[in-house]
């Protein structure tokens, strides 16, 4: 605990020192998660009623399944371009880092399309089970919205009653997302610091440096997922105050 405090006072001061990296950072932040503060406080959250109306214009539509598939390969096609983003912002972060920290190493880290590639390849491998648990518990939410949606009067809100049956989808998706962050940062650190190391060399590495440490790394990449909602919980409600007034303007 002690070594993750004073790793964490030294990336704070070199974040406030080096104004140069504030922007890759923001933009590898945004295109991950940076974004969902800015949805939840801007766009207006379907209610019941809403979603009901849209599902069922979905499946009595004449495109149906096309519709439905298109919606689905948009979002991937969403999700691929945010991934290639981060991949550019940490390759530009990398780059910084290896100028500001010369060895042999880092000489050449950053700052190429092997690096950039690696990177994307990595972020879209490791993103797999994490899609494989999203659509299990699309399946899932898929089979148990309608009864739910229908039945509104057995008590409790309808959104509690779904996410309760939701809850062991969910548990995996946590855990798909906790071995993917590790195997991530891993195999990125290797494509970053080794000279022409290739992203499957670099998945392996991972993988490996996981099952022989695996408790530690696990803890690091939980304690920094609380992290990041914690410090997303905090945006979301400072986003909060400064659109009330603006929200009022425009309504006007």
């Amino acid at each position: 605990m002690r070594a993750w405090l004073a790793s964490c006072a030294v990336a704070a001061r070199l974040a406030s020192d080096r104004a140069d990296l504030w922007m890759p950072a923001a933009l590898a932040w945004i295109v991950s998660v940076g974004w969902i503060p800015f949805a939840l406080v801007v766009v207006p959250f379907p209610g019941e009623g809403d979603l009901v109306a849209f599902g069922a214009g979905l499946f009595t539509s004449s495109l149906w399944p096309l519709n439905a598939i298109l919606i689905v390969l948009a979002g991937v096609v969403v999700v691929v371009a945010a991934i290639l983003l981060r991949a550019v912002a940490e390759a530009a972060l990398a780059r910084a880092m290896a100028l500001a920290l010369p060895g042999p190493a880092t000489a050449d880290a950053g700052g190429s399309g092997r690096v950039v590639a690696g990177l994307f390849l990595i972020r879209i491998v490791t993103a797999v089970p994490t899609a494989l648990a999203i659509a299990a518990a699309g399946l899932v939410l898929a089979a148990v919205a309608p009864d739910e949606f229908q039945s509104p009067d057995i008590g409790g809100e309808v959104y509690v009653r779904v996410a309760g049956r939701l809850l062991p989808a969910l548990v995996v998706l946590v855990l798909a997302l906790l071995v993917g962050a590790v195997v991530a940062a891993v195999a990125g650190r290797h494509v970053v610091t080794a000279r022409g190391g290739s992203a499957a060399v670099a998945l392996s590495e991972a993988v490996r440096e996981l099952a022989r440490r695996p408790g530690p790394l696990l803890a690091l990449a939980s304690s920094t997922l609380l992290g990041a909602a914690l410090y997303l919980l905090v945006c979301l409600m400072l986003l909060r105050v400064l659109w009330a007034p603006l929200q009022a303007v425009l309504a006007e």
